[in-house]
């Protein structure tokens, strides 16, 4: 057993927005817990000047509001954890597949690995891994110096094929990477700032941060407002528009080197859910049409286009 994380986080998000700091004007907004429905709600303030949305206290207990017997990031139901997909010649042919792909398109591949840059030798640290099942993927598709961190795992672990895994939060961590991975977790951290100072001190020269996250101010937000489905109550502590993560990222040493947007239906379907006041854990189900669902992908397809999506890929850079 493991001992427990013992850097203590500090809550950026209290008292003041952590993009602009004190002083500015804030809105405030009743959001409801809406994937479970367990019949809470939280305050969330909009800061007037850079447009982020952010709780206005964090619960001293965040660990209960998420059911990790259920919860997606520790779920490894899937495919690719089949021990066939691991051995000769398949794992060969998955190792040329995905150098066609990050080179020409072709085949399949990790669409966000390519967009970003990240080589089949790089360093990578997958910060918030829950389950691992991102490194995983990436394993068998070839990637050899793969490991991951979660502050929320039971104990260490190693997945198979010999992917760390480390029950760490970002300061407790001291290896040196090529490529820090924050894959829908940055909106969850009470302290954005230090968890950028961190990944700051774990890149190697020339290294990269990778960032997918909500996205405040679009088109999902100014339609459904406080019902909007990627506020998540009270999971995501704090969403930035794309003008107040960049500049979150330039005072921590970061400078913004590509945005992909890259939402989906979700953010209609989820919403709406949200709307009815119905639990949307368990998906849309029956709930709409065939003919509803594929015009929210066409529209949800329009708004990343637009750069108007409710969710992106950040790809920064060491400034």
């Amino acid at each position: 057993m493991t001992e427990t994380v013992t850097t203590m986080v500090a809550n950026e998000l209290r008292g003041s927005c952590v993009v602009c700091g004190p002083g500015v004007d804030r809105r405030p907004h009743t959001v409801d817990e809406a994937m479970f429905r367990i019949g809470e709600s939280f305050r969330y303030d909009e800061c007037c000047r850079c447009g982020g949305l952010q709780i206005d206290e964090v619960p001293t207990d965040l660990h209960r509001y998420y059911d990790h017997q259920d919860y997606y990031s520790f779920s490894l139901k899937t495919a690719v954890a089949n021990p066939w997909l691991r051995r000769p010649p398949l794992k060969q042919a998955l190792r040329l597949n995905t150098a066609l792909f990050n080179r020409f398109g072709i085949g399949k591949g990790k669409w966000w690995a390519r967009e970003a840059g990240i080589g089949h030798n790089d360093r990578v640290l997958d910060l918030g891994c829950g389950a691992g099942l991102t490194l995983l993927g990436l394993h068998l598709l070839g990637y050899r110096n793969l490991a991951g961190a979660d502050p929320f795992l039971e104990r260490d672990g190693i997945l198979p094929g010999g992917v760390p895994l480390m029950k760490r939060a970002h300061g407790d961590i001291a290896d040196e990477y090529d490529w820090v991975m924050m894959h829908h977790t940055f909106e969850h951290v009470p302290d954005p700032r230090a968890v950028l100072a961190s990944v700051r001190r774990l890149l190697a020269p020339g290294g990269g941060l990778l960032v997918r996250m909500p996205v405040m101010g679009t088109y999902a937000w100014r339609h459904y407002g406080p019902m909007w489905v990627q506020i998540d109550a009270p999971r995501h502590l704090g969403l930035f528009t794309v003008d107040g993560f960049r500049e979150l990222a330039a005072e921590e040493g970061f400078r913004m080197a590509r945005i992909v947007f890259d939402s989906t239906d979700f953010q209609f379907w989820g919403s709406e859910m949200v709307v009815a006041r119905e639990p949307h854990r368990a998906g849309p189900a029956d709930r709409f049409t065939a003919v509803e669902l594929a015009r929210w992908k066409a529209e949800a397809a329009r708004l990343n286009a637009a750069l108007d999506g409710d969710q992106a890929l950040y790809v920064l850079r060491l400034a």
